[in-house]
């Protein structure tokens, strides 16, 4: 089956355990141990990869915040989709306070995930496409995070050139004087 990115993109899923993946002959060593043991979002499908995913891991360290944790001190906060139910509106939110961790990414098989799916709404939780704190805005922002991340590493890049230079232009003088004392 073909994957579509509306069925994928901005949803939250868990990974299958090694088990599972090697029932289905699918390599379990695509993912470190640690990012098993947490909720996954799905950011874009791969084009040039038939059946993979972006994800990235939903943990408790640091990033972006996914509500309801507090938005505060950061830049953007992720919000999931809010259900309507028979009693009224509905939000949603995940059992833990959590951050989605921006920096790292990995491609997976999407049969290596299992959806996370609402304990009241029986449908599988996600975010907004397009809305305040929705995957547009999330893009967005992990766009700029790469942009300042590849800007800082460049900045440190010339530092240490321009380091090595200097030490290079010491080194030089140094011999060339102890050539004239001689």
């Amino acid at each position: 089956k073909m994957v579509r990115p509306r069925d994928v993109q901005g949803r939250i899923y868990t990974v299958k355990s090694k088990s599972e993946c090697a029932s289905l002959s699918m390599a379990d060593d695509i993912l470190p141990d640690i990012v098993r043991s947490h909720m996954v979002f799905v950011l874009e499908v791969i084009p040039w990869k038939k059946h993979y995913v972006k994800i990235m891991t939903a943990t408790e360290n640091e990033y972006v915040p996914i509500s309801p944790t507090r938005k505060k001190p950061y830049a953007f906060q992720l919000r999931l989709k809010d259900c309507r139910t028979w009693s009224g509106l509905y939000i949603e939110r995940l059992d833990k306070y959590s951050y989605l961790k921006i920096d790292e990414f990995y491609e997976v098989p999407i049969d290596m995930l299992e959806p996370v799916i609402s304990r009241t709404t029986g449908e599988q939780m996600m975010c907004w496409a397009r809305r305040q704190g929705g995957l547009a805005q999330l893009r967005d922002h992990i766009r700029r995070c790469d942009r300042q991340r590849e800007m800082e590493r460049l900045c440190l890049e010339m530092e240490k050139q321009d380091l090595a230079e200097q030490v290079e232009e010491e080194v030089i003088d140094h011999e060339n004087i102890d050539e004239e004392t001689a």
